[in-house]
Protein backbone atom coordinates (compact mmCIF):
# COMPACT_ATOMS: atom_id res chain seq x y z
CA UNK A 1 0.00 0.00 0.00
CA UNK A 2 2.97 2.46 0.92
CA UNK A 3 4.00 2.14 -2.84
CA UNK A 4 0.41 4.07 -3.92
CA UNK A 5 1.90 7.31 -1.58
CA UNK A 6 5.12 7.35 -3.72
CA UNK A 7 3.97 7.22 -6.61
CA UNK A 8 0.66 9.52 -6.45
CA UNK A 9 2.88 12.14 -4.09
CA UNK A 10 5.48 13.46 -6.63
CA UNK A 11 2.93 13.09 -9.16
CA UNK A 12 1.02 15.83 -7.04
CA UNK A 13 3.53 18.00 -6.19
CA UNK A 14 5.13 17.68 -10.06
CA UNK A 15 1.58 18.72 -11.47
CA UNK A 16 1.12 21.88 -9.06
CA UNK A 17 1.74 25.50 -9.44
CA UNK A 18 0.70 26.27 -6.25
CA UNK A 19 3.03 26.35 -2.61
CA UNK A 20 -0.18 24.05 -1.26
CA UNK A 21 -0.09 21.18 -3.83
CA UNK A 22 3.69 20.73 -3.38
CA UNK A 23 2.78 20.84 0.72
CA UNK A 24 0.05 18.13 -0.04
CA UNK A 25 2.01 16.06 -2.06
CA UNK A 26 4.70 15.52 0.64
CA UNK A 27 2.55 15.06 3.30
CA UNK A 28 1.36 11.93 1.15
CA UNK A 29 4.89 10.86 0.53
CA UNK A 30 4.97 11.20 4.44
CA UNK A 31 2.67 8.71 5.10
CA UNK A 32 3.80 6.50 2.98
CA UNK A 33 7.42 6.98 4.65
CA UNK A 34 5.91 6.32 8.03
CA UNK A 35 3.91 2.92 6.32
CA UNK A 36 7.25 2.01 5.44
CA UNK A 37 9.53 2.71 8.67
CA UNK A 38 7.17 0.55 10.69
CA UNK A 39 6.00 -2.19 7.95
CA UNK A 40 9.02 -2.72 5.73
CA UNK A 41 11.87 -4.12 8.65
CA UNK A 42 9.43 -5.99 10.08
CA UNK A 43 8.11 -7.98 7.34
CA UNK A 44 12.31 -8.25 6.50
CA UNK A 45 12.84 -9.59 9.93
CA UNK A 46 9.75 -11.81 9.72
CA UNK A 47 11.22 -13.60 6.63
CA UNK A 48 14.37 -13.85 7.09
CA UNK A 49 16.06 -16.83 8.68
CA UNK A 50 17.55 -16.46 12.49
CA UNK A 51 21.19 -16.41 11.50
CA UNK A 52 20.83 -13.22 9.12
CA UNK A 53 17.58 -11.40 10.69
CA UNK A 54 19.91 -8.52 11.96
CA UNK A 55 21.91 -8.29 8.84
CA UNK A 56 18.99 -8.39 6.50
CA UNK A 57 17.87 -5.06 8.48
CA UNK A 58 20.93 -3.34 8.42
CA UNK A 59 20.95 -4.06 4.68
CA UNK A 60 17.64 -2.08 4.11
CA UNK A 61 18.46 0.59 6.63
CA UNK A 62 21.91 1.17 4.28
CA UNK A 63 19.91 1.13 0.74
CA UNK A 64 17.80 3.78 2.48
CA UNK A 65 20.82 5.64 2.67
CA UNK A 66 22.46 5.09 -0.68
CA UNK A 67 18.97 5.59 -2.19
CA UNK A 68 18.77 8.95 -0.67
CA UNK A 69 22.55 9.56 -1.85
CA UNK A 70 21.31 8.60 -5.24
CA UNK A 71 18.71 11.02 -5.45
CA UNK A 72 20.90 13.82 -4.61
CA UNK A 73 23.27 12.48 -7.98
CA UNK A 74 19.85 12.19 -10.22
CA UNK A 75 19.07 16.20 -8.61
CA UNK A 76 22.47 17.09 -10.14
CA UNK A 77 22.03 15.92 -13.44
CA UNK A 78 18.28 17.45 -13.64
CA UNK A 79 19.66 20.62 -12.14
CA UNK A 80 19.93 22.12 -16.08
CA UNK A 81 17.00 21.50 -17.23
CA UNK A 82 13.78 24.37 -17.15
CA UNK A 83 11.21 24.10 -14.62
CA UNK A 84 14.05 21.10 -13.00
CA UNK A 85 12.06 21.16 -9.54
CA UNK A 86 9.25 19.44 -11.39
CA UNK A 87 11.22 16.83 -12.72
CA UNK A 88 13.14 16.34 -9.52
CA UNK A 89 10.12 15.97 -7.33
CA UNK A 90 8.19 13.94 -9.91
CA UNK A 91 10.89 11.50 -10.89
CA UNK A 92 10.54 9.35 -7.33
CA UNK A 93 7.22 8.41 -9.25
CA UNK A 94 8.91 6.21 -11.49
CA UNK A 95 11.26 3.77 -9.40
CA UNK A 96 7.95 3.90 -6.89
CA UNK A 97 6.37 2.06 -9.71
CA UNK A 98 8.44 -0.15 -10.28
CA UNK A 99 8.01 -0.70 -6.35
CA UNK A 100 3.94 -1.08 -6.76
CA UNK A 101 4.66 -3.74 -9.36
CA UNK A 102 7.10 -6.04 -7.70
CA UNK A 103 4.90 -5.93 -4.43
CA UNK A 104 2.37 -8.11 -5.94
CA UNK A 105 5.20 -11.08 -6.59
CA UNK A 106 6.06 -10.80 -2.53
CA UNK A 107 4.59 -13.63 -0.14
CA UNK A 108 2.02 -12.76 2.28
CA UNK A 109 3.78 -12.57 5.58
CA UNK A 110 3.33 -16.30 7.57
CA UNK A 111 2.27 -13.90 10.60
CA UNK A 112 -0.54 -12.44 8.93
CA UNK A 113 -1.19 -15.13 7.15
CA UNK A 114 -1.97 -17.31 10.67
CA UNK A 115 -3.51 -14.09 12.07
CA UNK A 116 -6.37 -14.49 9.95
CA UNK A 117 -6.58 -17.93 10.62
CA UNK A 118 -5.06 -19.30 7.25
CA UNK A 119 -2.53 -21.87 8.68
CA UNK A 120 -1.80 -23.92 5.93
CA UNK A 121 -0.65 -20.95 3.36
CA UNK A 122 1.36 -19.62 6.69
CA UNK A 123 2.35 -22.80 6.12
CA UNK A 124 3.55 -22.98 2.70
CA UNK A 125 5.35 -19.85 2.69
CA UNK A 126 7.16 -20.73 5.38
CA UNK A 127 8.27 -23.84 3.41
CA UNK A 128 9.23 -21.89 0.24
CA UNK A 129 11.24 -19.19 2.24
CA UNK A 130 13.41 -22.32 4.13
CA UNK A 131 13.57 -24.88 1.83
CA UNK A 132 16.28 -25.02 -1.10
CA UNK A 133 14.49 -26.31 -4.25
Amino acid sequence: IDGIFYVVGPLIMAASGMMQGLAFGRLIVGIGIGISAVVVPTYVAEMSPARSRGAMVIIYELMLCLGMLAAIFCDLLLAGLPENWRFMVGAPALPATILLATLFILPESPRWLVSRGLMREALHVIHSLRTKE
